[in-house]
């Protein structure tokens, strides 16, 4: 027990490291939970250029090529819904929870 409450306050809560793949007209997956402090990283995996835009303007990438990534830190909690502006009619979204 000592030694896990050791490990914590070394560590702290937050350092993860989460991935979105988009692939084809979809996040996968297209929900996650993580922890403040925790970075996500989409992944372009798709031979079409794709973005990450929310409405609040916290996520705001450029349109990447098949390989390209854009990572995020999420520094508070909340609900954050993105999309691909591109392809957002056709469904391409997804959510961030950070607790």
């Amino acid at each position: 027990m000592y030694l896990v409450i050791a490990l914590l306050a070394l560590t702290g809560p937050g350092n993860g490291m989460k991935t979105v793949k988009m692939e084809g007209m979809r996040f996968s997956p297209k929900k996650i939970e993580i922890s403040i402090g925790d970075t996500v990283v989409w992944i372009n995996g798709s031979n079409m250029p794709h973005n990450v835009i929310s409405d609040d303007g916290v996520l705001a990438s450029s349109l990447m090529k098949k390989g390209e990534t854009f990572r995020y830190v999420f520094k508070k909690a909340g609900t954050f819904p993105y999309y691909c502006q591109p392809h957002r009619s056709m469904g391409m979204k997804g959510t961030v929870i950070v607790k």
